[in-house]
């Protein structure tokens, strides 16, 4: 059997040239709003299906860090799905508007300043969920960031935690912030 350099990696077993997968992935990472298989067949020079497949690929190669984030880390969450008043008539669901979870879904966001995002996709922000998800994604040395939410409140006990209070107009306290982990969310959005 024969080894080359895409043995053993994401790349293996497909015929697209190098030059075209590393092309891709400079075009998907500095996207912030995302890129349709279609924008990128043609930016690629590949067809759409085999965009499609590229696309697929790289996303899930990147959902793969089983590292534990470390340092100062960034923890927000946001609902997924779009606002009912934006959908046609017939397709809206009655009493699902604001942070309703019928229609939308959960998505929290890890970020380590200066390192890697983490993002999971959760059923809901009760105390529980969310603390079980840091515990899984987050080193106990790390000093964790979030915003006012209840659900974040217990963890004091768990890690060094501030929190800045953004109903109130505070977004920024010295070093305690959640500007990284929003504008990821925010990005993360218009690419969903």
């Amino acid at each position: 059997r024969d080894f080359t350099l895409k043995t053993g990696t994401i790349f293996g077993e497909s015929k697209i040239p190098l030059r075209k997968w590393f092309i891709a992935i400079y075009l998907l990472t500095t996207s912030p709003k995302g890129i349709s298989s279609i924008q990128l067949a043609k930016q690629v020079g590949v067809t759409q299906k085999t965009a499609w497949f590229m696309d697929h690929r790289l996303r899930e190669a990147m959902g793969q860090g089983t590292e534990q984030l470390t340092g100062a880390v960034e923890v927000d969450e946001t609902h997924v799905g779009g606002k009912e008043k934006n959908k046609h008539a017939n397709k809206r669901t009655k009493g699902t508007q604001g942070r309703s979870m019928k229609t939308k879904s959960v998505v929290m966001g890890m970020v380590e300043r200066g390192g890697t995002v983490r993002a999971d996709v959760i059923p809901n922000v009760k105390t529980k969920t969310l603390e079980g998800k840091i515990k899984e994604n987050i080193d106990t040395g790390s000093k964790i960031y979030t915003d006012e939410l209840m659900s974040y409140a217990k963890l004091n006990t768990i890690y060094p935690h501030e929190s800045v209070n953004h109903s109130k107009g505070e977004y920024v306290r010295a070093e305690a912030h959640t500007n990284s982990a929003e504008s990821f969310l925010g990005n993360l959005q218009a690419w969903v």
